[in-house]
């Protein structure tokens, strides 16, 4: 079981990272992006969140114990696992050093472990009460 929740973290991380990259090329073109860039930077951001939620969420849905644990875990290794595909995918198209992308668009997955650790939170706490009744 171990495992398969392993794989299935893997396969969701790697899906929070390629959603919203996928949709990125919606509004590109040859030339650059073709909607202003704070309206991209939303977007971007909205479906990354929106993504990342809805992954953690089926994630979650195989968890049956160590919630705070497995959203500590989950959202650190997300969080790198889309740092380094963004670094040996996105980088060399977007030709930006690693600092001007950390700031640009890097500190923007911290969200994805403060989403996974309030779950896991959130987890621990319904089903102490609940076992505790």
């Amino acid at each position: 079981m171990k495992n398969k929740l392993f794989l299935k973290g893997l396969l969701y991380g790697f899906l929070s990272w390629l959603v919203p990259f996928a949709v990125s090329f919606i509004f590109y073109r040859p030339g650059g992006i073709i909607i202003s860039n704070d309206l991209f930077r939303s977007i971007m951001i909205a479906t990354a969140t929106i993504s990342g939620c809805f992954f953690m969420y089926r994630y979650f849905k195989s968890v049956d114990r160590n919630y705070i644990f497995n959203g500590i875990v989950v959202g650190f290794a997300w969080f790198i696992l889309n740092m380094v595909l963004d670094y040996s995918l996105l980088l060399p198209i977007i030709s930006i050093s690693f600092k001007v992308y950390f700031k640009s668009i890097g500190l923007r997955y911290t969200i994805l472990p403060a989403m996974s650790i309030a779950m896991g939170f959130l987890l621990h706490r319904k089903y102490r009460r609940v076992s505790s009744i």
